[in-house]
């Protein structure tokens, strides 16, 4: 509600410097009611400044923000005007502007037909791709399945949390489950889905977190700091140069095999638009 309140007293604000900047602007020409500023037959309208008045909203001075950038843009179009007469007959310019307009739309037009008609990657298609290149997909850190308990030292029954944790069946995981619903315990569960173990170790307190032969010596720990004991558990490890996990490289092969497609696509496009148009007369080559 207070943000809302200074968004229209923002909005306020430029009103009365936008009608301030048309009033001083107006001695000569006269300004549409939407105008803010006008140089030749250019104009700036309120409509134009609407984003601009949403980035000025967080600066620390509204007013001054809106005023600057209204100059700016006057001066930027009295610059322009002074560019264009200069340059009015300039065919290198004119070729260089027809040329980035050629290339903006042929780019817009391909990412548009690219987009409509090249098919996405099918799980098999990525998962055949993995395969073949499987030794070029390796590990630069650990990865692993498993679960970490963080429990207060002082809670209840912490022998058969450690007990369900090295066991982690589908009863032991109801069991550390049901038991946080009473007490106050951190768990987190990857048994299924491998992760990072730099992003475990950052959970689990000095010196542990340095140890370099911690996971290859341990399949469950025990760690303690002032307040809390953890149990890291372990079921499977994948050690740094060991093949990626499909499913950790999964988006990156469905975005290198949409590329290909992609360039595949336009590449037949391409070819087929030409040679129809040889075939209907709308191209003509020289002859050798």
């Amino acid at each position: 509600m207070k943000s809302d309140k200074m968004y229209i007293k923002l909005k306020y604000a430029v009103f009365c410097l936008l009608f301030c900047v048309s009033a001083c602007s107006s001695e000569h020409k006269h300004l549409s009611k939407d105008a803010v500023a006008m140089v030749g037959n250019k104009m700036l309208t309120n409509r134009d400044l609407s984003d601009i008045i949403k980035t000025a909203w967080e600066s620390p001075d509204n007013t001054a923000f809106m005023r600057a950038y209204i100059e700016k843009w006057v001066e930027n179009e009295l610059i322009y005007s002074q560019a264009e007469k200069y340059y009015k007959n300039d065919s290198e310019i004119e070729k260089m502007v027809d040329d980035y307009r050629k290339t903006l739309i042929v780019n817009k037009f391909k990412r548009r037909i690219v987009e409509d008609e090249t098919p996405k990657a099918t799980a098999s298609e990525l998962l055949e791709f993995y395969e073949a290149h499987k030794s070029n997909f390796r590990l630069s850190s650990p990865v692993l399945k498993g679960a970490l308990l963080k429990i207060p030292q002082k809670s209840p029954q912490i022998s058969l949390l450690k007990a369900s944790i090295k066991k982690l069946d589908q009863k032991s995981i109801e069991q550390i489950e049901k038991y946080s619903l009473k007490n106050p315990i951190t768990y987190n569960f990857f048994i299924d889905k491998w992760v990072k173990y730099d992003d475990i170790k950052t959970l689990l307190p000095s010196p542990a977190n340095q140890m370099n032969n911690f996971l290859s010596n341990n399949r469950l720990y025990e760690l303690k700091d002032s307040v809390n004991i953890y149990y890291f558990s372990i079921i499977d490890l994948l050690l740094e140069g060991s093949h990626i996990p499909f499913e950790f490289v999964k988006d990156d092969i469905s975005e290198i095999l949409s590329e290909k497609k992609e360039l595949e696509f336009i590449q037949n496009y391409s070819k087929d638009l030409y040679n129809k148009a040889l075939k209907n007369g709308d191209v003509v080559l020289k002859s050798k």
